[in-house]
């Protein structure tokens, strides 16, 4: 990212935006409540001083104060077999504390620019450059790597009073090495995050913050103004149902590819994307733009709907049962319905008739709903996050096949390989599975 970062001494005046930086959503989680200004002002009071070995500066994005660095003596690596006198080591701390520049690559070019700007020239015999992110702190370790700092060791950190305890990844980095202080990011793809201050999004974008190959250009919630995309090859759009359709439309007109996990997507949607996708310019490298529409991104969730619609034709009985917290807006869930047309297909393959039942009288729905005739029903819970099971029932046996996620997390892989991969399947992809080979 072509920024212009500065640097200068940190003075007291600055320290109220020092606490308020530590204060930020992005910092916050590695400073527990924050300090107070007059705790600030006995902590970081003799390095503005001069009398404590740390050197503290404010970094500028232009005019605008964005957060500060720190520099100090670290311990020296280990001697090399044959050297004589021991290498030196500068350690450095940094915060970037304005919540709206987090994501933009602007952390990156920070430590590009402490270390060119202030690091080397006061230290210009130094061998190694040493920082210790917390390993939570997902954001500061990718920005560390795209400099070429290398993780090591993993250590345990006795906390200040009132500071979360702490295990720190000891990063490296050597300035032997031909460093030239820049970055280096044509590699890595750009991506645009919508629906990012939602679960699923927030989760999305810490995903691609620690990938390695991508990089978060732009994070978009309701209501905002999309424009370009922020320069985005891929966007993930996670929203909701009422506006999946008019972001998806926004983006490849912009000839961007889409990754889709809202659900909502029924076949007159589906069929209208289509005809859109055909009349759509190209993507920026002239390939023909790529959609992905996914019901689900977790790994197990797609071998659970493939499972099912294999076992599916050896079974007179079938039913799906769908379960999530109860924040869900639509039911059943896209995965439920998909795992029912799957499983409708397959039947109808193998010649089996309707799913046998003999209830004439259900005036309050106790039976579900169906999708392709097969029975589905639909459970929201509080302290669930997203599971399913699909029955198969035949003479004198129960088939169960089941799935669980506990947690969000398990959807990132999924996530992940659909933006690396969408821009190689032209067109419209309904099913993360076409792009893992599973059938």
């Amino acid at each position: 990212m072509d920024v212009e970062i500065g640097f200068r001494p940190l003075t007291r005046d600055d320290l109220p935006a020092v606490v308020r930086w530590q204060r930020s959503a992005a910092a916050r989680p590695w400073f527990g409540g924050g300090l107070t200004l007059t705790q600030a002002e006995e902590r970081y009071g003799p390095r503005i001083a001069g009398t404590h070995s740390a050197r503290m500066y404010l970094a500028l994005l232009g005019d605008r104060a964005i957060g500060y660095a720190q520099m100090y003596a670290a311990p020296p690596p280990p001697m090399e077999p044959g050297r004589e006198t021991p290498l030196e080591s500068v350690g450095i701390d940094f915060v970037l504390g304005e919540d709206d520049l987090v994501g933009q690559g602007i952390g990156t070019e920070l430590i590009a620019a402490f270390i060119r700007q202030v690091v080397r020239p006061a230290h210009p015999g130094a061998s190694h450059v040493v920082a210790r992110p917390d390993h939570r702190n997902h954001r500061s370790i990718r920005a560390l790597e795209k400099n070429g700092f290398v993780q090591g060791l993993w250590v345990d950190t006795l906390p200040r009073p009132g500071e979360p305890p702490m295990t720190e990844i000891v990063c490296t980095l050597d300035l032997r090495a031909d460093y030239s202080g820049g970055v280096s990011e044509t590699s890595d793809v750009k991506v645009s995050v919508i629906g990012a201050a939602g679960r699923m999004g927030s989760e999305v974008c810490g995903a691609v913050e620690a990938a390695e190959g991508m990089r978060l250009v732009g994070r978009f919630d309701q209501g905002d103004d999309l424009g370009d995309l922020n320069g985005a090859d891929v966007v993930v759009e996670f929203s909701v149902p009422d506006a999946s359709p008019g972001n998806v439309a926004h983006c490849i007109d912009r000839g961007v590819h889409v990754v889709v996990g809202t659900t909502g997507w029924d076949d007159a949607r589906l069929e209208t994307l289509r005809g859109q996708l055909a009349s759509a310019p190209p993507s920026s490298s002239g390939a023909p733009v790529g959609v992905l529409i996914a019901p689900n991104f977790a790994i197990g969730a797609i071998l659970m709907m493939s499972f099912a619609a294999k076992a599916a034709r050896f079974y007179e009985s079938v039913e799906v049962i769908e379960l999530h917290h109860p924040d869900k807006v639509d039911a059943p869930s896209g995965t439920a319905a998909r795992t029912a047309r799957l499983i409708s297909a397959a039947r109808a393959e193998a010649g089996l008739g309707e799913v046998p039942d003999a209830t004439v009288h259900d005036p309050g729905g106790a039976r579900g709903s169906r999708v392709d005739g097969v029975p589905v029903h639909s459970v929201r819970l509080r302290g669930l996050v997203a599971h399913q099971e699909v029955l198969l029932g035949g003479a004198g046996e129960m088939l169960t096949i089941r799935h669980d996620s506990f947690d969000r997390a398990s959807f990132m892989p999924g996530v992940l390989a659909g933006v690396r991969r969408v821009a190689d399947h032209p067109g419209l992809t309904v099913g993360l599975e076409r792009y893992l080979g599973i059938g």
